[in-house]
């Protein structure tokens, strides 16, 4: 509300369609991420069946909405700030470094050759590289900083479905993508308007799934390096089923299937629970598995 309040005010809006828009969203937010029958989801339909009312009320007395302005001025284009944006994204996935130097972004500036990985092909059907990216960026087919984004996850996703989850490329296609979700809210932040709840949902929980991945030992090992010593399979009534890991959870993530953190949650101590089930108790995975539930809950 402080936000919508904050954007009349500063006389941003340039049609009612605008800021009718920006309640509906606020809204549906708060519908969508909190328990029907709870008093922000009450409240929330409340006041949305109050707005319809109030629009229904203005469409009788002739007020058209599509023609009705709030503001008499020009609208101009934002070019100008998404231009800048999507060149800081950009540059901020290119240029970044590890601890030691390393720029992760050179395996991704081209595509795998065809002739020698003749199966990456098969395997990715949309394949893309930062080179690409770039060429979209210079062509001006990226109008937002959204559109950029959804390149790179494609980008991202790709390196992982194709490399074995314990491989490099991998953990620095998940380095990466954490590091373009933070500048991607660093440079949003900067715009004023309504969150999109959910984009931000989506991103705090792959931000959390890398953080626990990729947690690093002081002598550089990678904690969760050795649940790839985990059998595949569990056998449940006689049959073999495939057991939850960390990729399939990367997998959900891609597809945008978690909504909720208890959700989330379950399926990721899930993992720890079944590594430690699977283990010694003076074993390695199984003191990794403790040390990563721990991380998590330091982090969350």
């Amino acid at each position: 509300m402080e936000t919508i309040e904050s954007k009349i005010k500063g006389e941003r809006y340039n049609t009612e369609e605008e800021l009718i828009s920006d309640f509906k969203l606020m809204f549906h937010n708060c519908q969508r991420y909190n328990e029907e029958g709870s008093v922000i989801h009450t409240d929330a339909t409340t006041l949305e069946r109050v707005l319809n009312e109030k629009i229904r009320e203005l469409n009788q007395g002739d007020m058209s909405l599509a023609k009705a302005k709030l503001i008499k001025k020009p609208k101009f284009p934002v070019y100008a700030s998404n231009a800048k944006h999507i060149k800081g994204l950009y540059s901020a996935v290119r240029d970044f470094k590890d601890s030691e130097g390393r720029q992760l972004s050179e395996v991704f500036m081209k595509l795998p050759s065809k002739a020698l990985y003749p199966d990456y092909y098969e395997v990715i059907k949309q394949p893309i590289d930062l080179d690409k990216v770039l060429q979209k960026w210079k062509s001006g087919t990226y109008l937002s900083l959204d559109d950029m984004m959804a390149d790179l996850t494609l980008m991202f996703q790709n390196a992982c479905r194709y490399n074995e989850p314990d491989s490099q490329i991998y953990r620095d296609a998940l380095t990466l993508q954490r590091h373009a979700l933070e500048k991607r809210l660093e440079l949003c932040s900067q715009d004023e308007g309504v969150p999109n709840v959910a984009v931000l949902v989506q991103e705090l929980f792959m931000s959390l799934f890398i953080s626990v991945y990729n947690h690093e030992e002081e002598d550089g090992r990678y904690t969760a390096e050795s649940f790839c010593e985990l059998p595949d399979y569990d056998e449940v009534d006689g049959k073999k089923m495939r057991a939850l890991s960390y990729d399939i959870m990367k997998r959900r993530l891609d597809k945008g299937l978690y909504t909720r953190l208890d959700h989330f949650q379950e399926d990721l101590f899930s993992v720890f629970e079944r590594a430690r089930r699977c283990s010694k108790l003076d074993s390695r995975v199984y003191m990794d598995a403790i040390t990563l539930q721990t991380e998590y809950m330091r982090i969350r």
